[in-house]
């Protein structure tokens, strides 16, 4: 199942796919799935209205539930956003992105900010500048809970 080749008015050698070519180059690089697997390989779930990113999320979510439940830990928060800020020119304030965290709670008076990582997602750039940026605004180290591949 070769391309069809020609020549366009420029005289440029142009190819030419029928849906036939594009699917069966799909089927060899992705098989039988309709989509290519995920960056991180992780698979998404949904737990009591909640969209999470991987099962280890999940699990986290869980556990965090079981202690709110005895009392532990309260006001238990999923995917919660933190606007940070840096000054303009001017020194004026300016919101310049969100930080969204897995799981934000209050442990002993205190907040919780929690991020479930692994050691891939972790050393990227801009979990680490959005992470120092909270650090820096709001006074909140980001807990990560490190889990391996699930």
């Amino acid at each position: 199942m070769a391309p069809k080749s020609g020549t366009d008015r420029g005289g440029r050698v142009s190819t030419r796919w029928t849906s036939a070519d594009l699917a069966s180059v799909r089927h060899r690089l992705y098989g039988d799935s309709t989509r290519p697997s995920r960056k991180y390989r992780n698979q998404p779930q949904t737990e009591d209205g909640h969209a999470f990113a991987s099962k280890a999320e999940v699990r986290r979510y869980f556990e965090l539930k079981t202690m709110l439940s005895q009392g532990l830990i309260s006001e238990l928060k999923v995917h919660p956003e933190f606007a940070l800020h840096s000054p303009d020119p001017n020194g004026i304030p300016r919101r310049v992105c969100v930080y969204i965290a897995d799981f934000s709670y209050v442990r002993d008076g205190k907040l919780v900010v929690e991020d479930v990582k692994n050691a891939v997602t972790r050393a990227h750039s801009t979990y680490r500048l959005k992470r120092a940026m909270l650090g820096i605004e709001y006074g909140l180290e980001v807990i990560e809970v490190l889990r391996g591949r699930s």
